[in-house]
């Protein structure tokens, strides 16, 4: 989006519309209607986000900051006072008196900086104070003392040691950050029709570009080889002979470590295959997939910042974690961050977990409909208040009512799949909308085939969804190496019992622990006895009939 409005600028070409951006910038279809799509608003926020944060490290030498005006769509820039008054106002904080007055005293003279254009350099990820002699200054210094050889060896060890030290507390006191991802795809090993390789090689670089931009956890990186990336994510496509599409998804780090990969059989035409490869690089950049749980690997007990808390909060979620002292404390310390309003849905999960175990009917006075409610208000474009509010209404009979909050809940992508399966089973037992029943198998079978190995909490749904649209086989032979590992933690107990019932083999006890336990995951008591129903269907000769809900 960035490099749209800098081409836009430097063409004068006017400033872009949302209708511009939708199309220019992010792929959308001409009939992109900015009325009902949030999508630009939301990227626009998300994109003066990052300028800011990227400022709040680095100063332009030329004292000139970008920034985009709200409410407008055109790239500017202008002193730090004027482009970004917050960011100025805590630097100011924490200057000297003396030279608060030096620069109060001199700002009296000056006039409004006129606004022109210049172009931002990537952000370094490793800067070097500037107040640091290099290594051969002081080489240099040190060698002008006429130390003996050992002496001056052992000084400069113990100076790049100290420095070395310095720069990793600096960089664990900021914490992390949003990660940038740069996509590499390869279509060389293609043969054949070149039209049909320019439309899949199109297709693909907008999906990919599209689903990196919409994640969470993820930025867009521009440039195939982009050495200031995190990770970058390959796609190597491959074709048989006879002419079916496959491909190899590999993702990695900057030192080059293979973080995933993957391998699609060439046995796809080349719509099927984009579908498969979105459901791939989804498994990647969601919030609980693979690039978070590399990231996770690094937090600390004590978040950093609030995207911290997010990979927090969302990693212990994925175990099935109902706890919420993290929950609380990063709200707390973090009210006004870019991810505590997802966080704040996250206790509204937890608070609404609590409800239903407990058999209590969810209503709109309970403690977690208002803070869906709140939430809702303040961010009515966010992912996750929006899916849990359309569980709340299924929950009380209104899946007319959900249909709305549910579509506007997947507008980002389907780059949550754990939230995606979690409607769509919660939706399972609503008649007026029976006919969405085949593409909700449909969706249940893709994102099965596409997350061999999920977290605890998109397993639960997986299993879930496979009983209930009667898709065991979706199960296939490569799941015999995950069903063969114990599940541990909180969702232990319920991933033995649905394991058990969906290869048809769940005792009475499995049967009664997925009873007690499925309130935890759906919050609708008709789709819960729709799915005991299924599980005793599919389990004759082991479970008995219970009064259930």
């Amino acid at each position: 989006m960035l490099d749209y409005l800098l081409s836009r600028e430097l063409s004068a070409d006017g400033t872009p519309t949302q209708y511009d951006i939708a199309v220019g910038a992010m792929g959308k279809s001409s009939d992109f209607n900015e009325i009902t799509d949030s999508a630009v608003r939301v990227q626009m926020s998300r994109l003066r986000k990052a300028l800011s944060d990227y400022y709040l490290l680095h100063a332009p030498q030329d004292g000139l900051y970008i920034h985009i005006r709200v409410g407008e769509y055109r790239l500017r820039s202008a002193s730090l006072e004027v482009a970004y008054p917050d960011l100025a106002a805590a630097k100011q904080a924490k200057t000297e008196p003396s030279t608060l007055l030096t620069e109060s005293n001199s700002s009296q003279t000056e006039t409004e900086p006129t606004e022109t254009l210049r172009i931002i350099p990537r952000p370094i990820k490793d800067d070097v104070r500037r107040d640091e002699p290099t290594w051969n200054k002081s080489l240099l210094v040190l060698s002008r003392l006429k130390l003996p050889a050992v002496v001056l060896l052992a000084l400069l060890t113990g100076w790049w040691l100290i420095n070395k030290s310095m720069d990793v507390t600096q960089t664990s006191r900021a914490g992390l950050s949003v990660p940038y991802v740069a996509a590499n795809l390869d279509f060389s090993e293609l043969q054949g029709s070149d039209t049909q390789h320019a439309y899949l090689e199109a297709r693909l670089s907008s999906d990919v570009r599209t689903l990196l931009q919409k994640s969470l956890i993820s930025r867009y990186s521009h440039g195939e080889l982009d050495r200031e990336a995190d990770y970058f994510l390959l796609i190597d496509l491959t074709q048989s002979q006879d002419g079916q599409y496959g491909a190899e998804v590999v993702l990695s780090d900057k030192q080059n470590r293979v973080i995933t990969e993957r391998t699609l059989r060439s046995e796809y035409a080349a719509s099927d295959l984009l579908d498969a490869l979105q459901d791939e690089i989804t498994s990647v950049i969601s919030p609980a997939g693979h690039i978070t749980r590399d990231l996770a690997k690094n937090l600390t007990s004590e978040p950093e910042n609030d995207f911290e808390c997010f990979l927090a909060v969302e990693t212990s979620r994925a175990q099935g974690d109902m706890g919420d002292q993290l929950v609380d404390r990063c709200i707390e310390e973090y009210p006004d961050g870019e991810f505590t309003p997802y966080i704040r849905i996250r206790r509204a999960f937890v608070m609404a977990q609590t409800a239903t175990m407990s058999g209590q009917y969810l209503s709109p006075s309970d403690p977690a409909w208002l803070e869906v409610s709140s939430v809702l208000e303040q961010h009515p474009d966010n992912a996750y208040a929006n899916a849990l509010a359309a569980k709340f209404l299924i929950a009380s009979g209104k899946c007319s009512q959900a249909a709305g909050f549910a579509r506007e809940g997947f507008s980002r992508g389907r780059t949550y799949p754990a939230l995606e399966l979690a409607v769509i089973v919660d939706a399972y037992g609503c008649d007026e909308v029976s006919s969405l029943r085949s593409f909700w198998a449909d969706r249940i079978a893709r994102i099965t085939a596409a997350n061999r190995d999920p977290h605890p909490l998109l397993e639960a749904y997986i299993l879930i969804g496979v009983i209930l649209s009667d898709q065991e086989e979706a199960l296939d032979r490569d799941r015999s190496a995950l069903f063969a590992v114990e599940p541990e933690g909180a969702l232990g107990p319920l991933l033995r019992a649905l394991r058990a019932a969906s290869s048809g083999v769940a005792t009475q006890g499995d049967i009664q622990d997925i009873q007690e336990r499925l309130p935890s995951l759906i919050f609708s008591p008709q789709t819960r006895s729709e799915l005991m129903m299924e599980l005793r269907e599919k389990n004759p000769s082991n479970s008995r009939p219970t009064n259930t809900f």
